[in-house]
């Protein structure tokens, strides 16, 4: 993982800061972590046209419908890749991949894009994350119910 030059504006600690909170995302066992810098009333919308987007307006709501539904499908976790991270003040891009595999033994092949707004505190409050429609609904075909 590594934060894309030219395009990364923060001191130090920012830097060292955001990278260990998306490392987070790359262990299924520390993905909860990365989620207590969410904001319990985070908006998080969820782009593309597929039966997981849409706008989730509480952090509880995004991890119950998504996460916790999405995870259960995979052989080795939700596991994520992260690509490049594009570190600003208050805002940081996240470039993925997924690497996980579902359960009827296929790779999830996801790529993500995770806009993420940080307040005052350092949490994060607003999400906009693009996502490949034909890859959700191709996976959630092969590995739903």
């Amino acid at each position: 993982m590594n934060a894309t030059p030219g395009l990364t504006n923060g001191t130090t600690e920012l830097l060292l800061k955001r990278e260990a909170l998306f490392h987070r995302l790359t262990d299924p066992e520390a993905i909860p972590r990365f989620f207590d810098s969410v904001a319990e009333n985070v908006s998080w919308t969820l782009h593309g046209k597929h039966p997981l987007a849409g706008e989730y307006t509480s952090k509880q709501a995004f991890l119950d419908q998504v996460i916790h539904r999405l995870g259960p499908m995979m052989r080795n976790g939700l596991r994520f890749q992260i690509n490049r991270l594009h570190i600003g003040d208050p805002v940081t891009v996240a470039e993925m991949e997924s690497t996980s595999i579902g359960h009827d033994g296929a790779p999830y092949d996801q790529v993500y894009a995770w806009i993420c707004t940080f307040d005052e505190r350092d949490t994060i409050i607003n999400v906009h994350a693009y996502v490949d429609s034909v890859a959700v609904i191709e996976f959630l075909r092969r590995n739903e119910g």
